[in-house]
């Protein structure tokens, strides 16, 4: 601690003590420690003294400082739900060009910020209010930490000096935030604002990604005029109220004064309703003690603040690159490998649509058959041979080389059984995924702690244009080729089966899941994302549907969480605005933010949500009833979305019979959406069939 920064700790801790004691009547060198020889009354005279010097009375207030940094990092976006703590920043934001977008529930403002993440390759933002403003995020923030997915969550919080004192919403956020996190931070002075959200968002992106927070409390963020009615020494008043007589007590900001107006003009200039302060008259006057120890704080908090040269610009990013002798290793593996199978997921999605593009073109120069997951989905188009979807646990025991990229050996892979016993390349920026359950069923040949994008370009270089795999084991490929075409033409083949309903509409003819799906991949353009938010109904779908291209395809990830959807589509439509957004939603998902519908509609978004309305938790039902002889908790109505959806201000339409025709209302939605420029719900009872039995989802 500096000299002066003990000087300051000092006095505020006598004064503290002064304050009280002239509240009480007591004398002032009352309880004062023997190491202090100057009078109680000095020490409030320097406190002044200090606050008076370098505390500027200035309009300007931490927010504009949070805008700069954001500006300076191209923030376009910051998803927020509206609240007292983080106003400052929010119309600082608005003001320098960046679009506040609110939602109805906080969780969605984290999950639009995951989105724009994953989508843009660069954080997402959102802000909340304090108390249970943040806590309403913690679903979304752990999401996005499973995901690896850089975020920035900023939020508000109770004055520094009241916190712990049972101030409104006061929690100890940081300790809350910790365990599921990246970083967190608290911005004690309005001078810690810029060093710590620049690195809020170098530890964001750095190393693995993921969340990340940051607390500005109310004292950070308001101007430091609104300090000065708690300590006794001004009213704070609306400008409408200010009389003639009071022009003499008015405090005319540093702003108005440099511009040379007097109170008349700068009454004159504020709206009527804006607060404006009174020096309060001298029968009223706070006790010096407390009136110093109050401007002490000030200076503590704001002094300096709005008189530096602060550099926004973004702090270095840093993650594992690949090193020579790995990708040499592989690279000779590769060379003598016949049966090769790559195998990629989300991680390598990392640097926006550019690198996906790249990515994209790297592997088809290699060759290698790929299975794709999470957000990898249409990395290679629809129509690239290279993709193979169908029979990966037998492709996997077949292949004498697989390479792994961005995975976790978890539930996904059987926790390695999956695998086979030799030929596995790992290649992640994480070393706890590297060596995750290598002690039970797997053992990697190369384990390579790098960014697995730049691992797979530095493989490509390293071998060679004359040296590619494709020519060499194109049998291999062609093998893998039939088996996913026998596999998609029996999958094909369920689709005509009858599907009935249950409940209300028990042995009704209703939709098939997998006709519909065929359906609306025949309509999909190659402007389309599609945004998966449910359980069996989402999981029919990854069967049959084809995202067009490289990021068109949003899921959760591995934490398996209900309740994207809303969120999700509400980033991907703010940053493509020209394209196609498909919510897949179950009907039991749909009920976790159906009412961003009224954000979307408030905000002009594209988005069309297809509803596979089965009344039924039918991913839990279909196990549950066969295991247990019970079906409680899993049932639900044929519920109208539709007219839901048309309450908050969107379009409803509805499929409920076998024989519609469903391209032309999925072109409808399109037609609404696009030209209308409305969100549409497309509400579409669909009826129980086996294509998923045996599934068991835990």
């Amino acid at each position: 601690m500096s000299s002066s920064a003990r000087r300051v700790a000092t006095l505020r801790a006598h004064l503290a003590t002064a304050s009280q004691q002239e509240q009480e009547g007591k004398p002032l060198s009352q309880g004062v420690s023997p190491e202090e020889t100057r009078s109680v009354s000095s020490l409030a005279r320097d406190a002044w003294s200090i606050a008076t010097e370098n505390v500027a009375l200035t309009e300007r207030h931490g927010g504009d400082l949070v805008a700069e940094v954001l500006k300076a990092h191209k923030v376009d976006f910051i998803f927020c739900l509206s609240g007292g703590h983080i106003s400052p920043f929010l119309v600082s934001c608005k003001r320098d060009g960046i679009r506040v977008v609110d939602v109805r529930h906080e969780v969605n403002a984290v999950f639009a910020a995951d989105a724009v993440s994953r989508l843009s390759g660069r954080p997402g933002v959102a802000a909340v209010t304090a108390g249970p403003g943040v806590t309403n995020t913690v679903t979304a923030v752990k999401n996005a930490a499973m995901a690896q997915s850089p975020l920035v969550l900023l939020g508000g919080a109770a004055a520094t000096l009241t916190q712990g004192r049972g101030a409104l919403q006061d929690i100890d956020h940081l300790s809350f935030l910790r365990p599921i996190c990246k970083w967190v931070g608290s911005a004690r002075t309005v001078r810690d604002i810029v060093p710590l959200l620049r690195r809020a968002f170098q530890e964001a992106m750095s190393g693995v990604p993921g969340p990340v927070f940051l607390e500005l409390p109310l004292d950070v963020l308001y101007p430091v005029l609104e300090l000065l009615p708690q300590c006794g020494s001004h009213d704070r008043v609306r400008a409408r109220d200010v009389k003639p007589a009071d022009f003499s007590r008015l405090l005319i900001p540093r702003e108005a004064k440099s511009q040379g107006m007097d109170a008349k003009a700068f009454l004159a200039s504020r709206n009527p309703d804006a607060p404006v302060f009174l020096e309060v008259p001298e029968e009223r006057a706070p006790p010096f003690a407390k009136k110093a120890f109050f401007g002490l704080l000030q200076a503590q908090l704001h002094a300096g603040a709005h008189d530096r040269n602060y550099d926004f610009s973004p702090l270095p990013i840093t993650y594992p690159k690949p090193s020579v002798s790995d990708v040499r290793k592989v690279a000779d593996r590769l060379r003598n490998a016949k049966r090769p199978v790559f195998v990629l997921q989300s991680q390598c999605m990392l640097h926006g649509l550019e690198g996906a593009n790249r990515l994209a073109a790297t592997l088809e120069r290699l060759g290698v058959p790929c299975y794709l997951g999470g957000m990898t989905r249409g990395l290679l188009g629809r129509n690239s041979s290279l993709h193979i979807r169908q029979n990966r646990g037998r492709s996997l025991q077949e292949a004498d080389l697989v390479c792994l990229f961005g995975l976790s050996v978890d539930f996904r892979l059987g926790y390695g059984q999956a695998l086979p016993k030799r030929g596995v390349v790992h290649v992640n920026r994480a070393q706890h995924e590297l060596e995750l359950n290598t002690d039970l069923f797997w053992k990697p040949e190369v384990s390579a702690l790098a960014d697995p994008t730049e691992f797979i370009e530095a493989l490509a270089k390293e071998l060679g244009d004359k040296n590619m795999p494709r020519a060499r084991i194109g049998e291999w490929t062609d093998t893998l080729r039939q088996r996913d075409a026998k596999k998609e033409a029996a999958n094909a083949a369920k689709a005509a089966a009858p599907a009935l309903g249950r409940n209300a509409k028990n042995g009704q003819p209703l939709i098939n899941p997998l006709q519909l799906f065929h359906d609306l991949d025949d309509v999909l353009g190659d402007d389309a994302i599609l945004v998966a938010d449910g359980g069996d109904f989402v999981a029919t779908g990854s069967y049959v549907l084809h995202p067009p291209g490289p990021l068109t395809w949003l899921d959760p990830g591995a934490f398996g969480t209900l309740g994207v959807g809303g969120g999700f589509a509400l980033g991907a439509a703010l940053l493509y605005p020209e394209k196609d957004i498909w919510i897949i939603w179950g009907d039991g998902s749909a009920g976790y933010s159906l009412l961003e519908f009224d954000t979307f509609n408030r905000h002009n978004l594209n988005v069309i949500a297809l509803v596979g309305n089965d009344a039924c938790w039918t991913q839990i039902e279909r196990e549950q009833v066969p295991m247990f002889n019970d079906d409680v908790s899993t049932i639900l109505d044929y519920i109208d979305y539709d007219k839901a959806a048309e309450g908050l201000g969107g379009r409803g339409l509805r499929i409920d019979t076998p024989d519609a025709d469903v391209k032309s209302i999925l072109r409808e939605a399109q037609r609404i959406s696009r030209q209308d420029n409305k969100p549409v719900l497309i509400n579409a009872h669909i009826g129980r069939t086996d294509f998923r039995e045996g599934s068991l989802s835990v």
